[in-house]
């Protein structure tokens, strides 16, 4: 009788290898139980060991009976819902309501050389830093919008070089998601490239990375494009004092848009005040914008507290527009980040200060959250994030903002209060 379940044991794994689906093997072990074939822990014990398996060979795509295709693409997404408070304090206005994000998409390995991938999101066309959805008028359907398509190349010729085409992640370091130059859910678009390498300089081990890119903004009549982002960045990570410092410089050139219609770059839509760079008539760019940036970052400190090891980060970031007759042309960030989320009860504290001068960024791209997007904007950011759960995060996000320039009547205070819970899958 020990034989003949050993035998059973070895022919549901084949079975179930070829199934391959989690529910069509709980249906048959439950039903080989009932039979009387397997014990309770027998099954248990069988059902373990056989996903594990499937498991196993699915992740190294070395499962038959399912087609390469699908081994060989991994699925993604995250769900985020946030409840928000705009307080407009020299206005004497509030605003409340909810909104939720939602995005899910793909990387499919075309081979050992090349990548494609693909990404829904919530959000609209006129915001492209932001993808999330006010859950509002009488619960009407929602947007979803391609947010990611793109190809990427690593030659095996070339260690560590990445080629990327289309619409991606941004690839550009910065020291926090919501950097000064970029914000944190604008995706490029374009061609860019990546490349890493690991070396010693007199002994010391030293990680550097650069990275490039041609990103259109706007194309002009004809199908000829006349606005281009150029990117180009230049950094590394290397022991300082026995902890990792991680700087970057990088430059960042829209030298051709002075005299070109805003309209056609971006409508601005979702800026509190419409657009915060400096306009000619209310219509065209008065100036290019060629801009340097620094970007750093380093844990100068780890910090017991009740068992828990929390790592204090220090970092910060620099803007300069270096293109002629610019007059409000720099931007400064400074903060630091207590803590890390890692596991589940674990938690990270963060808090900047930033000012951003009217023409030290774009403003179509820089911000975030920070001040509702825009430039022309200084003040304090501070988020607080617990992780309950694997893959699960609660947070709360304050921004106290007020304007650089401009008159006091028209919003000059932009207070921001945020909660929000984030599920990863």
């Amino acid at each position: 009788m020990h034989r003949f379940r050993i035998a059973v044991i070895c022919f549901l794994f084949l079975v179930v290898t070829s199934l391959a689906f989690a529910g069509e093997i709980d249906i048959l072990i439950q039903k080989l139980v009932e039979k009387g074939v397997l014990t309770e822990s027998e099954a248990k014990a069988v059902l373990t060991d056989t996903k594990a398996s499937v498991a196993k060979q699915l992740a190294e795509g070395k499962l038959d009976t399912v087609p390469a295709w699908v081994q060989n693409t991994k699925w993604a997404g995250d769900f985020r819902l946030r409840w928000e408070n705009r307080d407009y304090v020299q206005r004497d206005e509030k605003t409340n309501h909810v909104n939720v994000r939602l995005r899910y998409g793909f990387v499919a390995k075309v081979n050992d050389e090349i990548n494609a991938g693909a990404r829904l999101a919530t959000g609209s066309n006129t915001n492209q830093g932001d993808r999330t959805q006010l859950l509002n008028n009488a619960f009407e359907k929602k947007s979803v919008w391609l947010d990611l398509m793109y190809l990427d190349y690593s030659p095996r010729q070339i260690k560590g070089l990445k080629l990327i085409g289309g619409k991606f992640s941004n690839p550009f370091y910065q020291e926090v998601p919501s950097g000064l130059f970029w914000g944190p859910e604008i995706n490029p678009e374009g061609v860019a490239g990546q490349y890493k390498r690991s070396i010693k300089l007199a002994g010391y081990p030293m990680d550097l990375f650069a990275n490039v890119g041609a990103l259109p903004l706007d194309e002009a009549s004809g199908g000829n494009i006349s606005q281009v982002l150029y990117a180009m960045q230049g950094g590394g990570t290397a022991k300082v004092f026995d902890r990792m410092l991680k700087a970057a410089v990088a430059y960042y050139c829209a030298g051709d848009l002075k005299g070109a219609t805003y309209a056609n770059v971006s409508t601005a839509a979702y800026l509190p005040l419409g657009t915060t760079n400096t306009l000619t008539a209310g219509t065209t760019f008065t100036y290019d914008y060629r801009i340097l940036a620094l970007d750093a970052e380093y844990p100068i400190v780890d910090i017991k507290l009740n068992k828990m090891t929390l790592p204090l980060v220090i970092y910060g970031g620099l803007l300069k527009n270096v293109a002629q007759d610019v007059e409000k042309d720099e931007a400064w960030l400074a903060g630091f980040k207590l803590g890390a989320l890692k596991d589940p009860k674990s938690w990270s504290f963060t808090y900047d200060y930033r000012r951003i001068a009217r023409d030290a960024a774009l403003d179509f791209i820089t911000g975030g959250a920070f001040a509702g997007s825009g430039t022309n904007y200084k003040g304090h950011t501070f988020t607080l994030t617990y992780m309950p759960l694997k893959n699960t995060t609660l947070g709360f996000n304050y921004f106290k903002t007020q304007r650089v320039q401009g008159l006091k009547a028209l919003n000059d205070y932009n207070d921001i209060m945020q909660l929000e819970c984030v599920v990863k899958f």
